[in-house]
């Protein structure tokens, strides 16, 4: 096979399994690219590989590369399905969200147990308007790793009793 010919084949690879992976997508709905927790994650790092090395590869044809995505979808789907109707199941897999400051002091356990820096934390309270930690009743590590700036809340106490 010419050059020429290898490019015109990768090419055509590329748009069958985006396309293919793209209606898969939309089937699926909004939760296939919605904010990730960490299986939604692996999922979307699994796909593009898999999108890669089938556009790229001659090993692996479109209809292969096109089943192994399908299939991770669905398993991804049933996952989620399973965290919806489980609540054991999702307590068991999905991380909780990590209380990092309370009332304007910063837990400096916690940034440590997540790995968190004061500068990190103090970057979110800044893109929500405070300047400061001061200013904040809570800041939320949440599974999807963003953190939620909560101010002068009234019922700290009950939103620090959801979390638990």
């Amino acid at each position: 096979m010419s050059q020429f010919e290898s490019v015109i084949v990768v090419l055509y690879s590329t748009l069958c399994i985006y396309l293919i992976s793209m209606t898969m997508v939309v089937v699926l709905g909004k939760r296939a690219s919605a904010k990730f927790n960490n299986f939604d994650w692996l999922v979307t790092i699994a796909i593009g590989a898999l999108m890669g090395t089938t556009a790229l590869s001659d090993r692996v044809t479109i209809i292969e590369g096109a089943s192994a995505i399908c299939c991770l979808l669905l398993l991804q789907y049933c996952f989620t399905k399973l965290c919806v109707y489980s609540e054991r199941f999702s307590d068991f897999v999905l991380m909780s969200p990590s209380v990092l400051v309370v009332n304007g002091q910063v837990d400096k356990s916690a940034l440590k147990k997540h790995r968190i820096t004061e500068g990190e934390v103090r970057s979110a309270i800044r893109m929500k308007g405070y300047s400061s930690e001061k200013e904040v009743a809570l800041v939320i590590l949440e599974p999807s790793g963003s953190m939620s700036v909560i101010h002068c809340c009234d019922d700290v106490e009950r939103v620090l009793e959801e979390l638990r």
